[in-house]
C-alpha cells in the first residue's frame, strides 16, 4: 500500500468540517501544527483523518 499523506495545519486554526462544505457542522477545531491523515480531496478541500480517530474535511488553504 503506498505511504498515506500527512499534512500539518499551517493556519492558526482549521476547521474540521462534517462534508466539504463551510456550512457543514463542524467536527472540531485543530490548532496549528497539527497533523493529518489525508483520505482524499473534492475541490478546495481536503478529507482528512486526525490521530485520534475523527475524520472530516479541512479547507485546502489551512494547510498552505
Amino acid at each position: 500500500a503506498p505511504a498515506s499523506v500527512r499534512l500539518r495545519v499551517t493556519a492558526p486554526e482549521a476547521t474540521l468540517h462534517s462534508r466539504p462544505s463551510g456550512r457543514s457542522a463542524a467536527v472540531a477545531i485543530l490548532a496549528r501544527g497539527a497533523s493529518v491523515e489525508v483520505a482524499g480531496e473534492e475541490r478546495e478541500w481536503y478529507q482528512v483523518r486526525v490521530d485520534d480517530g475523527r475524520a472530516g474535511w479541512i479547507v485546502r488553504e489551512a494547510f498552505e
